[in-house]
């Protein structure tokens, strides 16, 4: 059997100097002029989103920063900002579909216009298994 020593038992050095000074190890932020997402997301809203089929998560995140951006909960979708998602029209049609079939958004079309889109509170019994 192995005899320990005292400096077996001892934290790294890099853990040492976290405590001694207590620093916090910090989530990346945003750097200045770079885009980032806004608002508090409610995460049953989310969690709800990420269980529909296809791109609808990205297409769900895309209309997040959308309303962020705008600072309102109707937005209009255009296909630049969804291809910056790697979203194809097609594709953002059809997970356009399954939100508003989950009921997280509704969708108003015109011919020859882009989609406007409400975001919707999410109200289920069911939660995020978070």
């Amino acid at each position: 059997m192995a005899t320990l020593k005292p400096e077996d038992l001892a934290f790294p050095n890099s853990i040492m100097s976290t405590i001694r000074t207590g620093q916090k190890n910090k989530l990346p932020r945003h750097k200045s002029g770079e885009k980032f997402l806004k608002e508090p997301i409610p995460l049953d809203w989310l969690c709800r989103a990420s269980q529909l089929p296809g791109k609808s998560l990205h297409v769900a995140v895309a209309i997040w920063y959308l309303a962020g951006l705008n600072k309102s909960s109707t937005i209009k979708l255009s296909q630049r900002v969804i291809s910056g998602f790697f979203v194809t029209r097609h594709s953002k049609y059809r997970a356009l579909a399954c939100l508003e079939k989950a009921k997280l958004i509704s969708v108003k079309k015109a011919p020859g216009s882009l989609p406007e889109i409400t975001i919707h509170e999410f109200c289920e019994d069911t939660s995020c298994k978070l």
